[in-house]
């Protein structure tokens, strides 16, 4: 913070450190406080960027709670030629963090994409940004078969008021009562 008009330097060169971890670029570069979003967005914006680089700013933009990246997040998600897993993950997770309900239509074909990572990504952003339109939706990807898309669905299922499917399943011998009871507990 107070050296912002260094940031696109740096930024600059955020190519050659993309085999860091993702979560450590992202908060380093969010510890440029609110003067660095401006520059984090057009990075995101980029098309000419890489999307490992793209995702770090986004990564970067949710934990700077900037409210304006969730619209950008939501334009890169509405271009269904984007299909890189770390961009279109870190877009979710701008929308889970700071989207709303017009979101939903945007975030809800990605519960079914082939992906499992994407699928679990879409699945808490729905069970955090939709309603109880999205219940019975998320009530059917509990038996995704992919663990953290059925935890994410049952997190979901929570968030939005639905803790009486997860107290039946809890009770019940199927295969999801483990889960429904592990997240009953958190």
């Amino acid at each position: 913070p107070g050296y912002e008009q260094y940031f696109s330097l740096v930024l600059a060169h955020l190519p050659r450190f993309t085999t860091w971890s993702r979560s450590f670029l992202a908060s380093l570069l969010a510890r440029g406080g609110a003067g660095a979003a401006p520059h984090l967005r057009e990075m995101l914006a980029d098309r000419s960027r890489g999307p490992l680089v793209r995702a770090i700013a986004a990564d970067a933009l949710r934990l700077l709670n900037d409210i304006e990246s969730a619209s950008l997040a939501a334009t890169i998600l509405a271009n269904r030629d984007q299909t890189d897993r770390e961009l279109v993950t870190a877009c979710l997770r701008i929308l889970r963090h700071l989207g709303h309900g017009a979101h939903v239509p945007l975030v809800r074909p990605l519960v079914t994409a082939a992906d499992p990572v994407v699928r679990a990504a879409a699945v808490g952003a729905l069970g955090t940004i939709g309603g109880a339109r999205e219940v019975p939706l998320l009530q059917d990807v509990l038996d995704d078969v992919a663990y953290w898309v059925s935890l994410e669905a049952a997190r979901g299922l929570m968030n939005l008021g639905a803790g009486h499917i997860l107290r039946r399943l809890a009770g019940s011998q199927g295969p999801w009562a483990v889960i429904a009871r592990q997240v009953l507990s958190e």
